[in-house]
């Protein structure tokens, strides 16, 4: 009947991944566990919900659909300090990573690639108060793996070039604020399994 428009999708959709998160929220008490996975699929499809709003119906412009992303980015990290359980994290970091395939990308090239640079700072600064490395391994390598499939179709290898190097830098960073922050050195299985990376 045409009521639903792509704005109206959207909007439905966003509305499911906040109440998703609202879910979770008032749940942690009862099933920690299961409750955790519930904000973590609202954050999916929030997620979503904003990189189809520009990529896939071009209903905002790129300014605005990386604002959205860094919101969703923020109240991912937001949600983690509340809920502090790693299914969770590693629920979130998988949805997020491959959204874009999931709605087999045929949009912005350079607004997915920021897309994954808002995805992977967001779970660096999460892998810090996780106070575990295989986070950060896990979303450098579906950032790095992501990020070089969608560059194998892009004529713009300066572009996808300059975003690999980027998020090696934010994972970077990530590690060494993990040091800091956790007075813990790289240790010697975590140093093998981040060799491929660099």
């Amino acid at each position: 009947s045409g009521w639903l428009t792509p704005p109206r999708q959207i909007g439905l959709a966003a509305l499911l991944g906040l109440s998703l998160v609202a879910a979770g929220l008032a749940l942690r008490r009862a099933d920690r566990e299961y409750a955790s996975l519930l904000p973590a699929g609202g954050i999916i499809i929030l997620y979503l919900s904003t990189y189809a709003a520009h990529s896939v119906y071009h209903l905002v412009s790129f300014d605005t659909g990386f604002a959205a992303v860094s919101v969703v980015s923020s109240a991912c990290i937001g949600l983690y300090t509340q809920l502090r359980h790693d299914s969770y994290v590693i629920t979130a970091a998988v949805g997020s990573y491959l959204s874009p395939m999931a709605l087999l990308y045929n949009g912005d090239a350079t607004f997915t690639l920021t897309y994954l640079l808002c995805c992977s700072t967001a779970f660096a600064v999460i892998s810090v108060w996780l106070r575990t490395r295989t986070m950060t391994l896990i979303s450098t390598y579906l950032a790095l793996f992501i990020t070089a499939y969608l560059g194998q179709d892009l004529k713009q290898d300066a572009l996808v070039a300059s975003l690999l190097a980027l998020h090696f830098i934010v994972f970077t960073v990530g590690s060494w604020l993990f040091t800091l922050h956790n007075r813990t050195p790289l240790s010697e299985t975590e140093a093998w399994a981040a060799l491929p990376v660099l």
